[in-house]
């Protein structure tokens, strides 16, 4: 059992064909299981990144909350949600009650590219020569939007990466001994040992001794190639893996240092050019806040229950909300005139 490679393909291949005899669909079950919880207890870092188990992503978030129309994932999705009651009520919760509200963070989160999913505190020990151009490298800013680097899809990139040079690494020292105690054939060569002792007389090089000390040869060789390998061969696979994993978190660092340096810049630069500029009522109103926006906290804490952000990007989620909430509207608009007929007998 190695690793999983799960691309989009072999992903719509599970959701035609969910049979949980396989392994390899047992693991994409957790996986999927995983995802449509993000936003309730798995955050979009943890579906995707942190806990991945024996799979090896090779798309993004954003490719699999976009197959929120196709039927057979919805209908794993519903299957899914009926049995997570304590997930399902908060959604229709927030459908009955509080869905102006949960839509207007919704636009304010999600639709203005607001949510960081892409941070991973790692330690960067490796140091690679930083050329000043790099440094001091800064875009325009004045520039328009739709040209501004996407530093997201990078990082989440470099996050895949990241995250299977962990599990190698992790596989690389779980499963070291457990390999060498069983490639070194030490019982191999007890037995063929024994063999030749019974066959003592016999000629060295012709009949039964010849040919077990033939074998017994073959096995010392096989030792020693084996024990090669985890003194040598595995030691230098480790320091690959460890160097790699070095470049990796100090390139997404050196990232996410640079969006972070322009982003100040641009605040700075915006907040100079504001100065002189009269505030609206409405922006007074905000400022006083006499139209201060919920936070997702304050939506559910009458269930005693909680959300995270990731829910705004959970497609499937949000549209379980929407449906409630026009299913609730439909109910109300064909009970309220019969409603009204009774009050005026």
């Amino acid at each position: 059992m190695g690793l999983l490679e799960l691309n989009m393909d072999r992903l719509n291949e599970f959701f035609k064909n969910t049979d949980l005899n396989f392994w390899e669909n047992q693991e994409i079950d957790k996986f999927v299981k995983n995802a449509f919880s993000v936003g309730y207890n798995k955050t979009v870092e943890d579906a995707f990144t942190k806990e991945l188990g024996l799979i090896q992503l090779n798309f993004s978030y954003n490719d699999f909350f976009n197959l929120q129309k196709d039927k057979n994932v919805v209908q794993y999705f519903e299957k899914f949600i009926n049995e997570e009651e304590d997930f399902d009520d908060i959604l229709f919760y927030i459908a009955e009650n509080k869905s102006d509200d949960f839509f207007k963070l919704y636009e304010d989160n999600f639709t203005s590219n607001s949510i960081d999913f892409s941070s991973l505190e790692r330690s960067a020990s490796f140091s690679p020569s930083e050329p000043s151009e790099y440094l001091e490298a800064n875009y325009s800013l004045e520039r328009n939007d739709n040209e501004e680097i996407d530093f997201s899809s990078i990082i989440n990139e470099l996050d895949k990466r990241i995250s299977f040079a962990i599990r190698i690494k992790d596989l690389l020292v779980s499963n070291r001994d457990f390999g060498q105690d069983n490639l070194t054939n030490l019982n191999l060569i007890n037995i063929i040992e024994n063999q030749v002792k019974k066959n003592i007389n016999q000629s060295e090089y012709f009949g039964k001794n010849g040919f077990l000390r033939h074998i017994l040869n073959q096995s010392f060789e096989l030792q020693k190639i084996t024990e090669n390998f985890f003194n040598e061969d595995l030691l230098r696979t480790k320091e690959f893996f460890d160097k790699t994993l070095d470049q990796l978190q100090y390139l997404k660092k050196y990232i996410e240092d640079y969006r972070d340096r322009n982003l100040a810049r641009r605040s700075s630069y915006t907040s100079r050019r504001n100065l002189e500029v009269v505030p609206s009522v409405e922006e007074t109103y905000d400022i006083l806040n006499f139209n201060k926006k919920p936070s997702l906290d304050e939506l559910t804490e009458k269930l005693g229950l909680s959300l995270n952000k990731g829910i705004f990007i959970n497609t499937f989620a949000v549209n379980r909300i929407r449906n409630y909430r026009d299913d609730i509207k439909k109910i109300k608009s064909e009970v309220e005139p019969i409603i009204n007929e009774w009050d005026e007998e």
